[in-house]
């Protein structure tokens, strides 16, 4: 390691035009009761005006996200053991 990356000089910064934010989800009992949105990188009037723009929504949405994390899990179940469909046969993780 280099003595310039101990002080950040070779440290990697973000595009200016990187817009990135985050949802925060509130449950009691397991149940959403509040989802508010954090801006990492940008500012919240550049979001407003992307969201608004958009043409698929108008609020920070993680269904897309969510959806592919199920997809990939239903996927790849038969070789977690935390899932319902777990399987010590080989022959069931030959179609995998």
């Amino acid at each position: 390691m280099a003595a310039n990356d101990l002080i950040g000089i070779n440290s990697k910064v973000p595009p200016d035009d990187l817009l990135y934010a985050v949802v925060n989800k509130r449950r009691q009992h397991g149940r959403v009761v509040e989802a508010t949105t954090h801006v990492v990188y940008g500012t919240p009037a550049r979001l407003a005006q992307v969201l608004a723009d958009s043409p698929m929504s108008r609020v920070i949405s993680t269904f897309g996200v969510e959806r592919n994390n199920l997809t990939i899990r239903q996927h790849a179940r038969r070789m977690g053991r935390k899932v319902n469909a777990f399987s010590k046969d080989h022959t069931y993780l030959e179609h995998q």
